[in-house]
């Protein structure tokens, strides 16, 4: 069965079932024998062509090819370049910005080149290895994924629960082999240089969620905020529960950008990965990435709010210890928020699922009130509905 997107101009052919991506239920329409570089200096070619408002018989004319399907091969990936050919590319298609003609070249210096990955035969293939080797061309990415934590973001433990939780591989050996290929993916991306910046908008849920069970969920918090605090091309964003309905409601997706060329849109679900580089589409995503981050917490109220969850919610306030409840007090950060130029209200998210509120103007005087997670949820949610006003 084939499966056309026009939007996105990709064809995919479905060739398995009942598996997640992972176990390739869903390749690309070529062979797998083209690599994921020649089809983007392929993609690249043709944008450059469709910007010259030019068709693809005229671009064979003015190259010199007698036929358009050799332009045709070459968009498509099926047909390779060499290193001798790019200067008539460049002289006939007007490319002059030196960056561009040294990523054209790089991408047809590289097109045969064997991936990193390709040691682990059985775990990566199409459409896996296209993804992987679009992250290493790309310059940034911007992330959201409602169902779990990026894999760039990942620790061991949880990616290995993510992993199991998906069913998708069926011995322990190939999961311990998927994840060790995702860890050394990390690795590359995160160690690189020039860096891969990295902005994700992570819905609150995805915090709540004991993946892989509580200790591990704690020490997954713990990376985020460490790369939150330590990694300055990484940024890290909470979307709280009270923001309600939001952009990204349709689902999942990341937006690439690279160092020349055109960005692109990366889709996964369980059977498909859709990519869209039609300028419309990527404009769509672009907007949703904004409104994402619009909507949630800002940089520096997202890291305690991660810290919030890290032991999992505090079921009953009454049992906190006074000491402990004096050390989380004294170590907090508190937010202010404002009100006509009037301070009034501070917040503070501690440990074990506690959040602090006091009057900024009675700081020593009157003891802040202590919320669990629900109360603080409902407290915000009846503020927000206007069910909390004076009568």
């Amino acid at each position: 069965m084939r499966k056309v997107f026009p939007s996105g101009k990709w064809r995919y052919s479905r060739t398995g079932g009942g598996a997640t991506l992972s176990r390739n239920t869903w390749r690309w329409a070529c062979p797998s024998s083209q690599a994921p570089r020649r089809r983007r200096l392929g993609a690249e070619l043709r944008r450059i062509r469709e910007a010259l408002g030019w068709t693809q018989e005229e671009a064979a004319k003015r190259l010199g090819y007698r036929s358009f399907s050799t332009v045709s091969k070459i968009e498509k990936g099926v047909q390779g370049l060499k290193i001798q050919q790019l200067p008539h590319f460049f002289e006939v298609y007007g490319i002059t910005d030196d960056a561009l003609r040294e990523e054209l070249r790089n991408l047809v210096r590289r097109a045969g080149e064997a991936d990193w990955w390709q040691r682990y035969e059985g775990v990566v293939d199409d459409p896996l290895g296209d993804y992987l080797s679009l992250v290493e061309s790309a310059s940034s990415l911007f992330v959201f994924n409602p169902v779990a934590i990026h894999g760039l973001l990942q620790t061991p433990e949880y990616a290995k629960a993510v992993t199991k939780g998906s069913r998708a591989w069926k011995t322990p050996d190939a999961t311990d082999r998927f994840v060790a290929m995702r860890q050394e993916h990390q690795t590359n991306m995160l160690e690189r240089d020039p860096e891969l910046k990295i902005w994700a908008v992570l819905p609150e849920g995805l915090l709540r969620q004991e993946v892989g069970g509580r200790a591990v969920m704690r020490a997954q918090i713990e990376h985020l905020i460490g790369l939150a605090n330590t990694n300055p091309g990484i940024t890290i964003q909470v979307l709280p529960f009270r923001a309600g309905a939001h952009a990204g409601m349709d689902g999942p997706f990341v937006l690439m950008s690279f160092p020349t060329g055109r960005d692109l849109v990366c889709i996964e679900s369980m059977r498909a990965l859709l990519h869209l580089n039609e300028p419309e589409a990527v404009e769509v995503y672009r907007t949703t990435s904004d409104l994402l981050k619009g909507d949630a917490l800002s940089q520096k109220a997202s890291v305690p709010a991660t810290r919030h969850h890290r032991q999992g919610p505090c079921m009953n306030k009454n049992d906190l210890a006074p000491s402990w409840v004096e050390s989380q007090l004294r170590d907090a950060q508190w937010q202010t928020s404002s009100s006509g130029g009037q301070t009034c209200v501070q917040i503070a998210f501690l440990d074990d699922g506690i959040v602090a509120l006091r009057d900024s103007k009675n700081i020593g005087t009157v003891p802040p009130h202590l919320f669990t997670d629900a109360e603080y949820d409902a407290f915000i949610g009846g503020i927000l509905r206007g069910e909390l006003r004076r009568s």
